[in-house]
């Protein structure tokens, strides 16, 4: 079995656009000004919710948290055993005229690799309710 690099992710009840209820798991890390959102719903790397619908998602988990989008980077972590922890990175674009956007792409050199390794180790893991509840009251 492979290492999971983000074993301590959080559950959190979503809505999706049909309103049917799923589980999807957060993990959220701050270094200096910058918030790491880890986001996960499935092992399947390509029919997840997240990959069909992410701007749907970041959008909800941005307001629900209270989080800054432009000081925010999300990454999709999917974690099977025979390959162990793989991610992929959500570039936002908040200033878009027609609305947010973003591109995906999958970080598979060992440079990006690395830099998710580094992002971990260097930040500081933050509960979800913890970041809900002191945003709302700031």
């Amino acid at each position: 079995m492979k290492k999971n690099l983000l074993p301590d992710m959080q559950k959190v009840k979503m809505t999706s656009r049909e309103g049917k209820e799923f589980v999807m798991e957060i993990h959220l890390r701050k270094r200096g000004g910058t918030t790491y959102v880890f986001l996960a719903d499935t092992t399947q790397l390509g029919s997840s919710r997240l990959a069909k619908d992410a701007m749907y998602y970041i959008e909800r988990i941005v307001a629900r948290l209270n989080l800054d989008g432009t000081n925010t980077v999300f990454f999709r972590h999917i974690y099977q055993e025979q390959m162990g922890s793989a991610f992929g990175r959500f570039n936002v674009d908040w200033k878009n005229d027609s609305g947010p956007s973003y591109k995906f792409q999958m970080l598979t050199n060992i440079d990006d690799l690395q830099s998710i390794g580094q992002i971990i180790k260097s930040s500081t893991p933050v509960d979800i309710q913890d970041q809900a509840t002191a945003r709302k009251s700031a």
